[in-house]
């Protein structure tokens, strides 16, 4: 995945049984940024560079290698046989890079994946997991209008495809309204918050693009609505006599917690409590768990205001790292099999 990092950390003890198979734990971090402005003006490390960690990934860094960094200093006590794969994972952000780290075999030979997010919720180092379905599946799409660009002056002469394309966004609005009202509003949401044209105030360009993301928790109600997104998008297209056309740019089906995995959790950090419902939020982490055995959970990092993640003035909470690279430790050692008697010595 170009900038995605894989680390294997082996045991060096020996196992309880010489003939104990092999076992490959993967422990999973995000490590890209958002395309927004920083605005932690007191941050002596903000973002210059129009980026910045508005969704916690760095945070995220942070606790896993603290996770790995208690991990090391045991290596004595964890079973040769055992191995951690730690997974630095880019462009989670709409980009599918745990598309592109599974192709480069990030998971052969993995038996789980685990994964963390940071919430912006109270009480601070609380950690919440739930079986089964944990949030939603989502498609980002991209719907390009090409029409005839020119100088404004023109405009008669043209053919401006931003006016179709706002015309398409109110439409898909009433559409949802009209057609999705009988569907609760909490299994789907969808929302095109990008529209992108021309670059100067006097120039009509030839290219309009409506981004959005379709968000749902039913498979067959997401489908109905995209399929009528593309019908819009085509309608409108004709009726303006402009080219159109739909691109999916990822498609993200909803996480899905391995029962075994939370209950064994339950068992190890009675702390970690039943999340209280599924989230309309995404992850690609949902690509791993297609794959292999996974357990996904939400580490609170404390409310911050009315500040939400995706927010440029959201900061990772730093008095949570050693909390959450705690709680990282504590599952490696259970699901690597260290021998914690030894490792308490």
């Amino acid at each position: 995945a170009k900038t995605g990092l894989i680390i294997d950390v082996k045991g060096q003890a020996e196992p309880e049984h010489v003939l104990a198979p092999r076992r490959i734990v993967a422990f999973r971090a995000d490590i890209d940024a958002l395309r927004l402005e920083e605005a932690n003006p007191a941050l002596q490390y903000r973002s210059a560079n129009g980026c910045c960690h508005a969704c916690c990934h760095d945070g995220h860094i942070v606790c896993l290698l603290g996770g790995m960094s208690k991990l090391l200093q045991e290596l004595q006590h964890m079973p040769s046989n055992a191995t951690a794969r730690f997974l630095f994972q880019p462009a989670e952000e709409g980009y599918m890079g745990a598309k592109y780290m599974i192709e480069d075999g990030c998971l052969d030979g993995v038996d789980e994946i685990w994964g963390l997010h940071a919430s912006v919720l109270d009480p601070p180092d609380a950690v919440q997991v739930r079986s089964g379905v944990i949030n939603a599946g989502t498609t980002t799409f991209n719907i390009t209008y090409i029409g005839a660009g020119g100088h404004s002056s023109l405009r008669a002469k043209l053919n401006d495809p931003v006016l179709p394309l706002c015309d398409l966004n109110l439409r898909i609005e009433r559409m949802l309204r009209a057609e999705f009202a009988h569907a609760n509003e909490e299994l789907f949401t969808l929302c095109c918050p990008r529209i992108e044209s021309s670059p100067a105030m006097n120039v009509i360009s030839g290219k309009a693009v409506l981004g959005g993301k379709l968000r749902y928790l039913d498979e067959e109600v997401g489908k109905a609505v995209f399929a009528r997104v593309r019908e819009l998008a085509d309608a409108v297209a004709e009726e303006y006599g402009v080219g159109a056309r739909v691109d999916v740019q990822s498609d993200y089906p909803s996480i899905v917690n391995d029962d075994g995995l939370v209950r064994r959790l339950h068992e190890l950090r009675p702390d970690v409590s039943e999340f209280p419902h599924v989230m309309l939020s995404s992850d690609d982490f949902s690509l791993y768990a297609k794959k292999v055995k996974a357990c996904y959970v939400r580490y609170f990092i404390g409310k911050q205001g009315d500040k939400t993640l995706h927010t440029p003035g959201i900061n990772f909470n730093d008095a949570c790292i050693d909390g959450a690279a705690t709680y990282w430790y504590d599952v490696m050692r259970d699901r690597l099999g260290i021998n914690q008697a030894d490792a308490r010595k």
